[in-house]
């Protein structure tokens, strides 16, 4: 019986020790969280990504809202400068398919082709140039620091094959141009792989979805 005793008292005790030890560590876990700084939301960058965002939604609207609703026909005007704005780093547009909606609307392909080309190419061009001309720090608030790095290093990494496959694909290629342009990137190499990069694209949308 004492034995019995002895024993539940020591399980009790032993018990009561592992709760207290679980306690402590709890406590050690709440004050490290405490002493946790949350990162702070990046207002500025959401405040610029919304504004830009608006100018976007407002110029493809304005140019093209008539024409979305069947008001007026396809003008290639219009398409050239939405596919241009598309094309300059800071404005959101998607120009692939505005490209499919007025080519399905009956323009000649080669000329829109010819304008698509030529808009996209001069609009990465004044992207490029603008990451020659400007500070890292001004180009950082619109792009983000971890953005720029993270292309920088694919620049670095792959060189013109990462110019190409940005423009060959939907990605953030005025990005790329910008970047290529702070990097001080050879203007000659950007020219001949973004331009290869954008005729195939087109090609490849005009093949399989016009």
């Amino acid at each position: 019986m004492y034995k019995t005793l002895l024993k539940s008292v020591v399980l009790r005790n032993c018990y009561k020790l592992v709760n207290y030890f679980l306690f402590v560590e709890r406590l050690k876990k709440l004050r490290n969280l405490k002493k946790i700084k949350l990162r702070p939301l990046p207002v500025k960058k959401i405040i610029i990504a919304s504004f830009l965002l608006l100018i976007s939604i407002i110029l493809l609207s304005t140019i093209f809202g008539r024409e979305i609703y069947g008001l007026e026909s396809a003008s290639l005007l219009n398409f050239a400068l939405v596919h241009f704005a598309g094309y300059l780093f800071f404005i959101i547009m998607p120009v692939e398919i505005v490209y499919l909606y007025v080519l399905n609307s009956g323009v000649n392909f080669w000329l829109l082709l010819l304008i698509s080309l030529a808009t996209a190419v001069v609009a990465q061009s004044l992207d490029y140039l603008i990451g020659r001309l400007l500070s890292d720090k001004i180009i950082e608030i619109f792009i983000g620091k971890r953005r720029h790095e993270r292309i920088g290093k694919y620049i670095e990494k792959y060189g013109s094959i990462t110019v190409f496959v940005f423009n060959l694909l939907p990605l953030s290629s005025p990005i790329v141009a910008l970047v290529t342009g702070m990097l001080r990137f050879s203007y000659k190499r950007l020219l001949v792989f973004m331009t290869s990069g954008l005729i195939l694209k087109y090609l490849v949308l005009t093949l399989f979805f016009s």
